[in-house]
């Protein structure tokens, strides 16, 4: 994601990046699925997939929406396994404006 979306900024301005960093989070729904955050819990398509948080560890009061959307072309949610990853959870979709580029692994290990 880029380090001009206003998720980035929000990410620096609270500390938990420095600024002008890129973040990476792993796209969970696309074009056509639908995202709802219903409370806490998190869900695309219907299968709960995560629970957010209303504070971080530190005090912060995390960001929240709630409802449903059915994701355009142009949309994008994005979600990581970790359960405090600072993602769509709290965010809710992302842009396609807002997505620098695709990461992908130069090197892995397996022991």
């Amino acid at each position: 994601m880029s380090s001009k979306s206003s998720t980035a900024k929000w990410v620096s301005e609270h500390g938990f990046t420095g600024p002008n960093w890129p973040l990476i989070k792993r796209v969970a729904a696309k074009a056509g699925d639908k995202v709802c955050r219903i409370g806490a819990q998190v869900l695309i398509n219907g299968r709960p997939v995560a629970v957010a948080l209303a504070d971080y560890s530190s005090g912060i009061k995390l960001p929240e929406w709630q409802g449903c959307r059915v994701l355009t072309d142009t949309e994008f949610f994005l979600l990581n396994a970790h359960p405090r990853s600072l993602d769509g959870r709290y965010f809710s979709l992302t842009v396609a404006d807002d997505i620098a580029g695709k990461a992908l692994p130069i090197w892995t290990f397996q022991p």
